[in-house]
């Protein structure tokens, strides 16, 4: 929005300059003013799309249908839109890395039917820690410390985000390796033979 209006400021003032130049008489002025003039119909046909873009809650895939998330995922998407521009750029980087780290703890732990402890913190860091965290910074005076405190608790929620997903991929790459013994025993035990 701002880049729009300071775009818009910059046009305005190029167009009743160059203006003056037509009604003298000048031809590149003319010639200028046209240039202007459809350079911001581009600045404001691309200020459109970007906010359409910025506006738009539902999720999309790259063909432009919108995808189906869980709940929780949902969530955290809604709280990354909402946060990530206000932030400065190391906070920013770290609040997507955490986020990142939590939707894949999400997803790695959304077929779990019972309640276990990485399947309760993947949840709780997108239904509750997340949001916490970023209402408590952004009513936080603005200052060296809050900052330092916003990157450290991030790296707590990433850490942990982090420690589930490896638990559950080696749990996960342990079953496949075990369906594949299971399979490779059903279909050629001739092969198992063989190894022994």
């Amino acid at each position: 929005m701002l880049i729009s209006l300071l775009g818009a400021g910059v046009v305005g003032l190029a167009v009743v300059l160059l203006g003056f130049g037509v009604l003298q008489g000048n031809d590149v002025a003319g010639w200028l003013l046209a240039l202007t003039l459809l350079l911001g119909l581009l600045g404001a046909l691309w200020a459109t799309r970007r906010a359409r873009q910025l506006i738009r809650t539902e999720p999309q895939v790259s063909g432009g249908a919108p995808i189906d998330l869980p709940q929780d995922e949902a969530q955290l998407l809604s709280t990354l839109r909402a946060h990530q521009r206000a932030l400065p750029a190391p906070a920013r980087a770290a609040f997507q890395t955490t986020v990142l780290a939590t939707r894949d703890a999400l997803r790695l732990t959304a077929e779990d039917t019972t309640l276990e402890r990485d399947v309760f913190d993947a949840r709780q860091a997108a239904r509750e820690d997340l949001p916490e965290l970023m209402r408590a910074y952004q009513s936080a005076p603005r200052d060296e410390r809050t900052d330092r405190e916003l990157l450290d608790q991030l790296r707590l929620i990433e850490g942990r985000m982090q420690r589930v997903v490896q638990v559950r991929g080696e749990a996960q790459g342990r079953i496949l390796r075990a369906h594949g013994r299971y399979l490779q025993d059903k279909y050629d035990p001739d092969a198992r033979r063989d190894e022994k």
